[in-house]
């Protein structure tokens, strides 16, 4: 089990990687919480050359508009996949509390969350059987 200590600093790293994606991807904070209301969230994945590309985004009239950077990672590399996972899960809790502290939006209870959830599920189901 971890101690306070080691949850915390765990908590800031996925914070600071945060705030690092938010940066790549040309975005600022206010930005990103506008990105609330995407309706048709969706996450995308790939592979190129050995490393798993995971891009989040909506679908607008047909084609995928991106939401920041795209991530990447060593296919196999389970380490790597959970800090992913991690940060892929602080980026919902951001957007769904959003949502949450404006009542004029009425996004599902943890939309975010649920489409992050389903997305880690499958990729640790296709990682245990490959």
């Amino acid at each position: 089990m971890l101690r306070a200590d080691e949850v915390n600093r765990e908590m800031k790293r996925i914070e600071e990687n945060f705030y690092k994606w938010l940066q790549m991807g040309g975005l600022d904070y206010k930005e990103f919480l506008k990105c609330r209301n995407m309706s048709d969230f969706q996450i995308i994945s790939g592979h190129d050359n050995g490393y798993n590309i995971v891009a989040i985004g909506s679908m607008t009239n047909g084609q995928f508009v991106q939401l920041g950077e795209q991530f990447a990672y060593r296919s196999g590399d389970v380490n790597a996949f959970q800090d992913l996972a991690l940060l892929l899960l602080y980026i919902a809790e951001r957007l769904d509390s959003a949502n949450k502290a404006d009542s004029h939006f009425h996004q599902q209870s943890d939309y975010f969350f649920n489409q992050m959830k389903v997305f880690i599920q499958s990729a640790e189901d296709y990682m245990k059987n490959s």
